[in-house]
């Protein structure tokens, strides 16, 4: 018995073979979740006494192939062929977004500053990224945090830092973890001191996600109290709508 070329595939092993005996042929497909499944195999006839076998798609999950072969008076043998070559990657299985505040289980991070004066306005905060990538036999997942301001914000004259755009997150495969990134927000006259808080109540972040080609928004809110100051209870800094002095602690 012979195998018959070769494969782009990772078993180094083309879906077809052929032997010049009358063999009874199968074909078990060994499951990295546990587990065995029987691959339906076809015969055909090759020519000069030789049959031809081609075996059906294989699971996903496949570890490992064993071929078993058997003739009227052969005893039954079989051989057993691994994964080999490029193993499977690992994807993005999930990313969530939020603000950093040191009140949180998330970790210890610094709180949102907020510093104005008659002439704009810096909002700095950290945004976390927290991502959980599938199992996998190589490499890391990766997630993408994309940050941008309302239209009617960014119309009045409210900006992101250019290095605030973005939070990319890398992680091995089978792992959870978190990144992080400060963030900077711009404002011009209309967001200084004599309109924050006042004219200007609320600065709303969208965020989208980017997981394994899936694009969510989560838009958190930051709100401010007369005087100017971030207002923690009114504000929702893990964007799921709800103020974050409303939610059990």
């Amino acid at each position: 018995m012979g195998v018959v070329g070769s494969s782009a595939s990772p078993w180094g092993l083309d879906s077809s073979f052929s032997d010049n005996f009358d063999l009874k042929v199968t074909v078990t497909a060994t499951r990295k979740t546990g587990g065995t499944r029987a691959v339906k195999v076809q015969s055909g006839d090759a020519g000069a006494y030789n049959r031809s076998y081609r075996f059906s798609a294989l699971p996903k999950d496949t570890k490992s192939l064993t071929v078993t072969f058997s003739g009227r008076n052969e005893i039954p043998a079989s051989f057993k062929v691994d994964a080999v070559g490029e193993a499977s990657p690992c994807e993005c299985e999930k990313l969530t977004a939020r603000i950093g505040t040191p009140s949180r289980e998330y970790g210890v991070f610094p709180p949102p500053k907020v510093d104005s004066f008659p002439s704009g306005l810096e909002l700095e905060f950290f945004v976390r990224g927290d991502l959980k990538c599938s199992r996998g036999e190589r490499g890391s997942c990766r997630g993408l945090l994309e940050l941008s301001l309302t239209r009617a914000d960014r119309a009045d004259g409210l900006s992101l830092r250019e290095d605030s755009t973005t939070v990319e997150c890398v992680k091995p495969c089978g792992t959870s973890s978190a990144t992080s990134q400060r963030v900077v927000v711009l404002g011009g006259p209309r967001f200084g001191s004599k309109a924050l808080g006042k004219t200007v109540r609320t600065i709303s972040l969208e965020i989208d996600r980017v997981c394994a080609e899936r694009r969510s928004t989560t838009v958190v809110e930051f709100a401010f109290d007369p005087g100017g100051t971030l207002d923690l209870e009114r504000s929702d800094l893990d964007g799921n709508g709800i103020p974050d002095g409303r939610e059990k602690k």
